[in-house]
Parts: C-alpha cells; structure tokens; sequence
C-alpha cells in the first residue's frame, strides 16, 4: 500500500494516440484500475505550511577551503503562485534581461527562474564563476532586485518581455508531456478552466505599472543569499561591505 502521500496529490494520464485494439483498451482500465486501487490505499498527509514570510536578509557563506570558483544565490521570496501570473512572468524576463547582461559583463554563468520550495515561490538568480567575482555578482543581483522593485521599468522593455514569455508559452503545449504538465500545473494551483484559453489576453494586457507592482510584491532587501566558495578569501570582503554572515563547512573540494 502506498502511504505518506500529500492530501493534494493529482494524477493525470495523457497520449496522443488513441486505443487501437482491444489490447490497448485493456491496458489503459487496466492502468486506472491500477491508479484507483492505489489512491485509495492512501493515508492522506496535510502538506506542510508555508514558511513566514522572511523577516531580514540572510546570507549563508559555505566555505570550500582553496577554491578557486565561486558560486552566489540570491533566492527572494515571492506571493503563492506568482509563476502563473502573466506581470510576474514579464517581471522575470525583465529582470532576467538584466541579470544576463550583468553575466555576459563579468564573464560568469548563471541562470534566473522561479522555485518553489514547502509551499512557498522565490526568485532565484545564480551567479558562478572565479571567485574573485562573487562580490561584485552578488552586489550586482541585488542591486537588479532593488532596481525592479524602485521603478516602473520601460515600456520598451516590458514588450520585449511579453514576447519572450507569448514565444515561451507557444511551445508549452506540443507533446502530450507539455500538455500533461501544464494540466497538473493548472490543478496543482486551482487556477479556471479557461487559464490557458484567456492567458494570452491577459499577458498582452500587462503594462509596465503591473510588472512593478509585482517587483513590490517581492521581499526584497529580505533575501536568502548563499555563497559557496573559499571563505579565507571571500569572508573578509563580504563582511567588509556589510554583509552579517553565517559560516558553513568546510565542504569538500569539488572543483
């Protein structure tokens, strides 16, 4: 029997075929059958509550004795279910505009994207690269997060934003895997039955006031910051700019 399964659990079959035979038709009851026999074995388990929304910012220094590359993420926490909200989709590609710039300037890799984590959605960027440029990467996130949340950003800008997200979406739907994913996502976040039937209105109408409105609604300034990399070097230089840090490690070299 399968137990310790979240009260919320949703099961979706999906094909881009239909039953051919007999056979198939067999296989696919038998599959349902299969599924309801082991849903309803299952001791449903509350999912677990949100964390409070944060307080202050926390930065986590992880210390790799000698390393030579440095890694900074900077995980901002954001309103439930933000990453279906067009202003908040255009928010990202704004601000990951940014961010991608600030990479290509400093030589680094990195990525930007919503997580969700027990509950709750953040904004997380990510920076890598020589260690030497963890400080100005970290500054240079936050200071992109303070800029998104200060002002309204061009009108330019957002729509160039709602073409990459109207590009982005247009793909989300071509094999029966995409199609699945986004009916569990549709399920997951109780969102209307027409939410992909009425999105593409609803992302052409967003302006630049929207996406800062959504900037707002960020924590920022209340950021969980993590920095991994070689302590005896980036210690100093991050408390010397005023970052109150916890220190972790060592960990074991990896690179």
């Amino acid at each position: 029997p399968v137990k310790n399964v979240p009260a919320r659990v949703y099961v979706r079959a999906s094909g881009d075929w239909a039953a051919k035979s007999t056979a198939d038709a067999n296989i696919y009851v038998a599959l349902g059958t299969l599924l309801v026999e082991l849903l309803g074995e299952v001791a449903p388990v509350p999912p677990p509550a949100p964390p409070p929304w944060p307080g202050a910012r926390r930065v986590i220094l992880v210390d790799v004795p000698g390393a030579r590359r440095a890694e900074v993420r900077v995980a901002v926490r954001a309103p439930e279910r933000a990453s279906t909200v067009p202003a908040d989709e255009v928010l990202l590609d704004v601000v990951w505009d940014r961010h991608r710039r600030a990479l290509l300037e400093a030589g680094l890799g990195g990525e930007l994207g919503w997580y969700v984590a027990r509950g709750a959605t953040f904004l997380a960027l990510r920076a890598i690269g020589p260690r030497e440029r963890a400080l100005p990467a970290l500054e240079r996130m936050l200071a992109e997060l303070g800029a998104a949340a200060g002002a309204a950003p061009a009108a330019a800008a957002v729509d160039v934003a709602r073409w990459e997200v109207a590009r982005r979406e247009a793909y989300h739907h071509d094999t029966a895997k995409q199609a699945a994913d986004a009916l569990l996502e549709q399920a997951a976040y109780g969102l209307p039955a027409d939410y992909h039937e009425t999105y593409p209105a609803a992302l052409a109408a967003v302006t630049p006031a929207d996406v800062h409105g959504a900037a707002r609604a960020l924590a920022v300034g209340k950021e969980a910051v993590l920095v991994v990399g070689d302590a005896a070097t980036l210690k100093p230089l991050l408390a010397a700019r005023g970052f109150a840090l916890e220190v972790v490690g060592p960990s074991p070299r990896r690179d």
